[in-house]
């Protein structure tokens, strides 16, 4: 058994709801009901705060409130209704977001524990779980498959596990939508082991629309999160949850645009609370023992306004950074050279030590850091490649015969048992993707595969050398590896295989003594990466805290200046249709395409036509394309503000120029004031038609 305001629209896209229905005595209701029945909650969330807004914008309600109002309907529910196991009431995807889930509320006489088991299309992928005892009982059902009519068996047991009750349910599920409707796994005839992994948790890949999933033994699919995150942004955390990197609302940099909101999310589709990251977060996080978040991030110093380069640590309770490290105090100037060149792709933190280890791509480099100190502990790279720089003498010195080395390489992270029973080392696994594309070197040896290696480091003598190597098929970008030290298995997760035109994921579980793979998934898209997965049922029956502060940190503020000549401003034009195109998706779609060779010619007044904006918590969403405006100006009677958009230029339009992207723009530290928003383009400046009044309570 395998152990434990109107919807978005990401949500539309992703899940069709069903009707409510009775199946028996039990009452099953849709996730759209329950929507519905949450709205009377909403104006409580509206009317609190310190700013009050009038405006012609669209107001909505952020994420993390849709969890909240939800909450407040679900435990009226409960309250109000006195149901017992016979007719008990379902809610299917009752938060939204989690498709493949649904919570069941009933109550007992007595204290009773709970037992479900979601039954598998075969006993090996049965899911099965057990809750503590309550009267009142919020029961998740976890782990359904889409589109199929699931037995889900409920059972009831006293103190001394005596069952005195069960209940069998029949629950039919909607068809996922969209691309992750189209996800496939393919089993591969590889041996008769059976695959180490109950379930596995696959996400990320890019642009791409593909939500994060979890699949069984079968490659089936049994989770899923009904909103694609940003490429690398659904990291798993403690407690069932995950950190979940809004993919719109960003900050524009010269290259990749940078995800500044982070959520907390849970496997019952919760938003707990979002923290807003003024410089950005990417790639990797930990958590630390404090409930703190160690990320990577973005120095954006000007003028070279560089990216992927530094990390920080995010209050969990408040959301202010409390430090930041910045690779370019420890690394050469002759080495910046770009604005994406380091590529900070890995962050591990040591509690004990108080040291983090980054993997940084663009230089083929893995260095441990000493964060109370913020020093360099050691560097392990190719020695020739830090000769005569400052760093030369934190270069691990290798040993042996069979060394080699990786080419930018994804995900190091030490692993914790003890490999050779000496104190003195650590063991280190790393997935290198073994190319050369961003930092070509003499050293590269051509060749055309990927590699897990995992290399033991003497700190004491300052050496390294190469302790294990598993040749894997290429995965150029992305992926990542884990080693089982208990089952003697290393897992390659490569994320991004080109076959042809086409891109594709593979899982690979190898047999650490021999090297022989055991089992094989083909997937049929790239992802980020993929780690063992497992239901944490226990904190999924708990309520979620809706007093807490749900919008934590900062987000860059626009600048006070000088009006410009509105009295010369033009109307927005008429958004057209193109008569080439059948519908908006099909014009993004082929410009997208048309960028990339370079072929595009852009119509300015139709991109201006298309901007769209809303108010959400405080916040003015812009929502444009990526590096189409000079400035959003905010021009009040007594005051003025822009958001600056030219401090950054598109080194690489043919990835984003077409890119949709959401500017957000706080509104709390304004001044008081009536507002008129204005677009600026190199053409002209534009009357957006908004107005925003700004009253302090």
């Amino acid at each position: 058994m395998i152990q434990n305001i109107p919807i978005p629209l990401p949500l539309k896209k992703v899940l069709k709801y069903g009707k409510a229905k009775i199946c028996g005595q039990v009452t099953v209701k849709s996730a759209k009901w329950m929507r519905k029945e949450a709205e009377k909650f909403e104006h409580i969330l509206l009317e609190n705060g310190e700013l009050l807004i009038h405006s012609d914008l669209e107001r909505r309600i952020s994420y993390p409130q849709i969890s909240m109002v939800i909450e407040c309907a679900i435990n009226e529910l409960s309250e109000k209704n006195k149901n017992s196991i016979n007719n008990m009431i379902i809610i299917k995807n009752p938060y939204q977001y989690a498709p493949l889930c649904a919570l069941a509320l009933f109550d007992t006489k007595k204290e009773t524990y709970v037992r479900v088991t979601v039954k598998g299309k075969t006993s090996d992928c049965d899911v099965c779980y057990e809750l503590p005892k309550a009267k009142k009982h919020r029961v998740p059902i976890l782990g359904l498959y889409p589109n199929y009519e699931n037995t889900i068996l409920i059972e009831l047991f006293r103190e001394n596990h005596k069952k005195i009750k069960q209940k069998t349910v029949r629950l039919k599920t909607d068809s996922l939508r969209g691309k992750s409707a189209k996800i496939k796994i393919t089993k591969e005839s590889v041996g008769t082991t059976e695959y180490l992994y109950g379930l596995t948790l696959v996400y990320g890949g890019g642009d791409d629309g593909i939500c994060p999933y979890a699949f069984d033994r079968n490659g089936d699919l049994r989770f899923c999160f009904a909103m694609a995150p940003k490429t690398y942004g659904f990291f798993p955390i403690s407690k069932g949850r995950f950190l979940f990197l809004n993919k719109k609302i960003v900050r524009l940099t010269a290259t990749n645009p940078a995800s500044i909101q982070l959520s907390v999310v849970d496997q019952m589709g919760r938003f707990h609370k979002t923290y807003c990251v003024e410089k950005g977060v990417h790639h990797d996080f930990a958590e630390t023992k404090s409930g703190n978040f160690v990320a990577a991030s973005n120095s954006m110093e000007e003028p070279e306004n560089t990216l992927e380069d530094t990390v920080i640590e995010i209050d969990g309770n408040t959301g202010n950074i409390l430090k930041e490290i910045k690779m370019s105090d420890y690394i050469d100037k002759k080495f910046m050279d770009a604005s994406d060149w380091a590529h900070l792709n890995t962050v591990e933190w040591n509690e004990m030590e108080k040291t983090v280890m980054v993997c940084l791509r663009n230089l083929h480099t893995v260095m441990k850091i000493n964060y109370d100190k913020k020093e360099v502990v050691w560097v392990l790279a190719n020695p020739e490649f830090y000769k005569n720089s400052s760093l030369c003498d934190k270069v691990l010195t290798p040993k042996g015969e069979n060394m080699r080395w990786f080419f930018q390489a994804h995900a190091s992270y030490f692993i914790h048992e003890d490999l050779d029973k000496n104190p003195d080392t650590k063991h280190l696994i790393i997935y290198d993707n073994h190319t050369q594309k961003r930092r070509p070197v003499a050293w590269y040896d051509q060749a055309d595969k990927s590699y897990v290696y995992i290399y033991t480091i003497n700190e004491k003598e300052k050496t390294v050398e190469l302790w294990k190597s598993f040749p894997i098929i290429h995965s150029n970008i992305r992926s990542n590896a884990v080693f089982e030290a208990k089952a003697q298995r290393v897992m390659a997760m490569s994320g991004k295989i080109k076959e042809g035109t086409r891109f594709y994921g593979q899982i690979e579980e190898i047999d650490y003594n021999t090297g022989k793979t055991l089992n094989c998934y083909t997937i049929n898209h790239g992802y980020y990466r993929a780690y063992p997965f497992a239901f944490a049922s226990e904190e999924m029956s708990k309520a979620m805290d809706i007093n807490l502060e749900c919008r934590l940190g900062k987000l860059q503020e626009v600048k006070k200046c000088p009006p410009p000549d509105v009295e010369h401003a033009e109307k927005i034009p008429e958004m057209k249709l193109e008569e080439q195109y059948a519908n908006e998706e099909e014009r993004s779609r082929t410009l997208q395409r048309m960028a990339k060779k370079g072929e595009v010619i852009l119509d300015a007044e139709q991109d201006i036509a298309r901007i769209r904006m809303y108010l959400e918590d405080n916040i003015l969403y812009t929502v444009l394309f990526d590096h189409q405006l000079e400035g959003i100006y905010l021009v009040g009677n007594k005051h003025t503000y822009v958001r600056d958009f030219t401090v950054t230029v598109q080194e690489r339009p043919e990835y984003f120029a077409r890119n949709s992207t959401t500017d957000a723009i706080p509104l709390e530290n304004l001044e008081e004031d009536n507002y008129k928003i204005y677009f600026k383009h190199t053409i002209g400046l534009y009357d957006s038609g908004h107005k925003i009044e700004l009253i302090k309570k």
